[in-house]
């Protein structure tokens, strides 16, 4: 399934197009796969959040990596109604990679798809990750080892 198109700069949750909602089978018979909408972001990323808020600053780099990412989750679930997820493995192995997202809605129900027109704090969530609007996009998840996917499958996921 392709992702909904990116033309052009967003500023807004209403500029995005909305994907079809998920299934396994479609009444065509087609899958519908799950995606989700939000900020994807790399390990490089990551080290650069660390450094523009000064965490962890005894650590070497690979503990500031993990360590900003326990510390993004946290804060992106608790204070800004967000949840952090693991992408669909792209087989790239470098800090450039795109391997997580910061995520607000997905396709799984109408309630979920439903966040993209009532989720309040689109704006203040690029401004804290200290990216444009414009680069959240549609993603697709790594269902098997992500904890957000596992929630998913037991239905407490009230985000995504």
């Amino acid at each position: 399934m392709p992702l909904p198109p990116h033309n052009g700069p967003r500023k807004t949750l209403a500029d995005f197009p909305k994907p079809p909602l998920y299934t396994r089978k479609d009444h065509l018979g087609r899958k519908i796969e799950l995606v989700m909408f939000g900020f994807p972001i790399n390990q490089k990323f990551i080290l650069d959040f660390v450094n523009r808020y000064n965490l962890f600053p005894d650590a070497d780099e690979m503990d500031r990596i993990s360590n900003g990412l326990v510390h993004l989750g946290v804060a992106v679930e608790g204070q800004l109604n967000a949840c952090f997820i693991i992408l669909k493995d792209d087989g790239k192995y470098n800090s450039e990679s795109l391997d997580f997202a910061v995520v607000i809605a997905s396709n799984r129900t109408q309630a979920h798809l439903d966040r993209m027109n009532t989720y309040p704090h689109f704006e203040r969530l690029a401004r804290f990750l200290g990216l444009p609007p414009d680069a959240a996009t549609w993603v697709f998840p790594e269902e098997r080892s992500s904890r957000a996917a596992r929630a998913l499958k037991e239905e407490r996921n009230k985000i995504i």
